[in-house]
């Protein structure tokens, strides 16, 4: 390994490694001011993440590698860590510790010092671990390990500080003398919490519990955030909207109706559900940071070994709810091919918070007061399908067993608010570039080939059926006319391709009057943007975790998917209703 010993000439590069569940990409984060996935199991890191950290005049790339327990022995998610490591190329390796699993950390410290590159060792959570009566005599220990040590918090401003001198300072390569150090193990905390989440006749009616106040806080009808995004509607739509068209319309009236109906008018349906989002985020964060869901993840392996999944795929089955696409990239980390495919085509059936303004926007119109019922139904359907479909393929397409889970489980703890705050801004700056990005963009386009013919005629709201896009959408009306509805439907959904939050903007901009809905149609419609086709960011990770020819399969199997369902529901329905 003679190589790694090279000496780095221009900005100096620092690996930053460690056991799972350490603390690692938060130090990342507090190092560099980047809001990467912070999370307590499998999955959170899955390829090398580089990002410039600063101090004073000078910078230095901090590349954070996946957690990894040894260089010998290693699953696919810590390969790329231990590829990063052996290729050399860096100047300094940091290694996070959890004080309380200190001797774990020395057995990964003791291997990396055959790179030859001096090391810091910084050991994370620090303060509880002498609250609880821990004991740990720093001076000795990197003498010991050959190392210099820091100990401290991941999210202390001041520790992160002592880091950064380390960092940017002269460390040299210390000899390890390999002797005993003072230590003393934490007392450990308290199982009565522990007992309750993971016992075996509590751990689901918690998890149920948790769940419904998670989804009645973000979309219940006596929910704050409910009154928040009203309030939004209404100042976007009563109060902007009116006064733009006001303002506008005597000096040119294709602008008035440009602005205020194209842009304001589309984009207001779905700013109003920002709120309701960013809670359900809130909500998934602090349940993963808590340590909970790596509990979840370990308690459902055995009933996902019936469905031929593991314990492993929860965590990039759960990332489906927020977006699929994240959910694609993490899946690379399941060793076994068969699993990672099953685990990848199954999550489009979970349902991303891009479709969920979708269904609160049809189940209010059919629904009306019962509206979060069908989110619920929604919600408890992405945890079934995704099962079923995946036994399906094991019987199928992706035969085989899947391994079993070998994964360490994270300690419940109360997680910060600070990093909670970071990953609820990061939540929000996605929506609201999306919304004015994409959707801006495809509420621009649908409200102008609505309105204009394909002579360039601006038409009035009912002139519409001679527009460009009643041209477009009377291609696909044949498939949707059997439920009852005209072109609009399937030009209304074909926005949703490029985000599923235009069909919202694309509703509001061809149905002026109201989405006037029968109850069969609402439900045969909230089926049908539950299964059909993912967006082409989604199809686009797919594509990369699993290759082109199974993302458009995945396509157009979820098309055909869609239809059958809503058409199964419409008239099954239809025949009580």
């Amino acid at each position: 390994m003679a190589e790694n010993n090279k000496r780095v000439v221009g900005k100096r590069k620092i690996v930053l490694a460690g056991n799972p569940n350490a603390g690692k990409t938060t130090l990342f984060n507090a190092l560099t001011g980047r809001n990467e996935k912070v999370g307590n199991w499998h999955g959170v890191t899955v390829e090398s993440v580089c990002a410039t950290a600063r101090l004073k005049n000078e910078t230095a790339e901090i590349i954070d590698v996946p957690g990894i327990y040894s260089l010998k022995n290693h699953d696919a998610e810590e390969n790329a860590a231990a590829e990063t490591l052996k290729e050399g190329g860096y100047s300094l390796i940091v290694v996070v510790v959890e004080a309380e699993k200190l001797k774990r950390g020395l057995r990964l410290i003791r291997e990396l010092k055959s790179f030859g590159v001096p090391i810091v060792a910084f050991i994370n959570l620090y303060a509880d671990f002498l609250k609880r009566g821990g004991e740990l005599n720093a001076e000795e220990f990197g003498k010991s390990a050959g190392v210099e040590v820091i100990c401290g918090e991941a999210i202390n401003e001041r520790d992160v500080r002592r880091l950064k001198e380390a960092i940017f300072g002269e460390t040299p390569i210390l000899r390890a003398t390999n002797e005993p150090f003072g230590y003393v193990a934490p007392k450990k905390r308290s199982k009565t919490l522990e007992k309750i989440v993971s016992g075996k006749f509590t751990a689901l009616p918690v998890f149920v519990l948790v769940m419904l106040f998670c989804f009645w806080f973000a979309f219940g009808n006596l929910s704050p955030i409910a009154a928040i995004s009203e309030a939004i509607s209404r100042l976007l739509n009563d109060f902007i909207a009116n006064r733009v068209y006001d303002s506008l319309a005597p000096r040119n009236l294709f602008l008035a109706r440009l602005v205020s109906e194209g842009v304001i008018g589309g984009l207001s349906g779905v700013a109003e559900f920002i709120p309701q989002i960013c809670a359900l985020s809130f909500c998934l964060d602090f349940l993963d940071q808590s340590g909970y869901l790596s509990r979840i993840s370990a308690l459902t392996d055995g009933a996902l070994k019936v469905f031929s999944l593991s314990g492993k795929s929860v965590y990039s089955l759960s990332c489906g709810f927020g977006c699929t696409a994240v959910s694609a990239v993490t899946a690379n980390g399941i060793d076994d091919r068969n699993v990672r495919l099953r685990a990848v085509l199954s999550m489009p059936f979970i349902s991303c918070s891009a479709r969920t303004p979708v269904y609160l926007f049809i189940a209010k119109a059919a629904f009306e007061e019962y509206s979060f019922l069908v989110i619920c139904a929604v919600y408890l359907l992405s945890l079934v399908a995704p099962l079923v479909h995946s036994l399906l393929l094991s019987k199928t397409v992706a035969k085989g067993k899947p391994e079993p889970l070998i994964e360490e489980i994270a300690e419940l703890k109360f997680p910060g608010l600070r990093p909670l705050l970071k990953s609820l801004l990061k939540t929000f700056k996605e929506f609201i570039i999306r919304l004015s990005t994409v959707v801006f963009c495809v509420s621009l386009a649908v409200w102008l080939g609505a309105n204009v013919s394909p002579n360039v005629e601006l038409l009035t709201q009912r002139e519409i059926d001679r527009s460009v896009l009643a041209r477009l959408g009377s291609v696909f009306a044949f498939a949707f006319k059997p439920m009852g509805f005209d072109w609009r439907m399937p030009a209304a959904l074909l926005s949703g391709i490029f985000a599923k939050e235009s069909v919202v903007s694309s509703f509001l901009l061809l149905y002026p009057e109201g989405l006037r809905l029968a109850i069969n149609q609402g439900l045969a419609l909230v089926v049908f943007c539950y299964f059909y086709t993912p967006c082409l960011t989604a199809l686009s990770a797919i594509r990369k975790t699993i290759g082109f020819k199974y993302a458009l399969i995945s396509a157009v199997y979820q098309l055909l998917v869609a239809l059958s369902a809503a058409y199964a529901i419409y008239y099954f329905t239809g025949i009580f209703i």
